[in-house]
């Protein structure tokens, strides 16, 4: 399985790369050239060949990063699409706890757990939804449940 976090780092990289060739100027060479007592500056300007080939890579570089970050971050029209979260038995008290507004104490009173079994559970809640807060695990209960 790819990595999401390297995928990630490889469509910016190709954006930076892309961005970088796309705006390449075209640079000049200074040549001095000398013949007895006189010297000469000879200035060659626009010393590539094909400076097109340059923005048309990093055009395709810029669109293959765009492509790969929006393959990455499911905006293809996955976001709508309902993805049901399966938790586990003990975690399914707790959302149901959650919801009726114990704080962690209380919820390891009323179960009879420690209070760091709790958060670890409430923590793997927290993974699976994809929040990081009591408020948001709220909202998202409110808004599913």
């Amino acid at each position: 399985m790819i990595n999401p976090r390297s995928t990630v780092f490889f469509a910016l990289s190709l954006i930076v790369i892309g961005l970088l060739l796309f705006i390449q100027e075209n640079k000049s060479q200074v040549e001095r050239h000398e013949i007895g007592n006189t010297s000469v500056n000879v200035v060659k300007i626009n010393t590539q060949e094909h400076p097109e080939v340059f923005r048309y890579l990093g055009v395709g570089c810029i669109l293959l990063g765009l492509v790969l970050a929006a393959m990455n971050l499911n905006i293809r029209g996955h976001a709508n699409e309902k993805i049901e979260i399966k938790f586990t038995e003990r975690e399914k008290e707790i959302v149901d706890a959650v919801k009726r507004g114990l704080t962690n104490k209380e919820i390891a009173q009323e179960m009879n757990l420690s209070l760091s079994t709790i958060k670890s559970h409430t923590n793997n809640i927290y993974k699976k939804v994809g929040i990081n807060s009591r408020a948001k695990l709220i909202d998202y209960l409110k808004s599913k449940y």
